[in-house]
């Protein structure tokens, strides 16, 4: 593992550790998407619109965004690692380890 990849592994980690101890799983409220157009978005802005969502809890809204990222800029490495960040925030393991994967071989 590459000394940025794991250190991006480390950052993960903590972060989701700060979350976790802040909101128990019993309390994290189930959102539904908030509906938004992002067509007018750059992919820098969607990301920029994801990671405020994300911050405000609503991680469906924020894959949204950064799908939307994606489709703009679908080299850019930094779109699955957020995209990573959202499925830890939703505990879907399996779609953020695939996330952070497509990551770590783009730093080859």
């Amino acid at each position: 593992m590459s000394p940025r990849v794991y250190s991006a592994h480390l950052i993960c980690l903590a972060w989701l550790a700060t979350v976790s101890a802040q909101t128990p799983t019993e309390s994290v409220p189930k959102s539904e998407p908030v509906a938004e157009s992002f067509d007018d978005l750059s992919a820098r802005a969607a990301v920029r619109k994801g990671n405020a969502r994300l911050l405000e809890g609503d991680s469906p809204s924020a894959l949204n965004a950064y799908a939307h990222a994606k489709e703009l800029r679908p080299e850019a490495p930094q779109i699955p690692f957020v995209q990573g960040l959202a499925h830890l925030a939703q505990r879907d393991f399996d779609a953020a380890r695939d996330a952070f994967r497509v990551v770590a071989a783009s730093d080859n």
